[in-house]
């Protein structure tokens, strides 16, 4: 069980408790956020693949995706102006 206040979605057949995500075609076009976000909030949960290891559970927060992106900007030496051909997931592996 997960501690927290968590929105969960179906995808298909309807799931007392759950939204429907067929729904989501109805929202708003605009966000309006409801307050400010830390960076300490976490933005996504992913898990890895378990290449080495079994899959980990990995959170990254408003803070420590977009260091993630600049990490692999100078990483891999971009500058302004360049060009760049990703074939796969961004930082697949530097940001787990």
């Amino acid at each position: 069980r997960v501690p927290g206040d968590w929105t969960r979605v179906a995808v298909g057949a309807p799931v007392p408790g759950w939204h429907d995500y067929a729904e989501a075609a109805t929202a708003d076009a605009e966000f309006v956020p409801e307050g400010p976000t830390r960076s300490d909030e976490t933005l996504m949960l992913y898990f890895t693949s378990g290449t080495t290891a079994r899959p980990k559970l990995v959170e990254h927060t408003h803070l420590s995706y977009p260091v993630g992106h600049l990490s692999t900007m100078y990483w891999i030496g971009l500058r302004p102006g360049d060009v760049h051909l990703n074939i796969s997931s961004p930082g697949w592996a530097k940001h787990a």
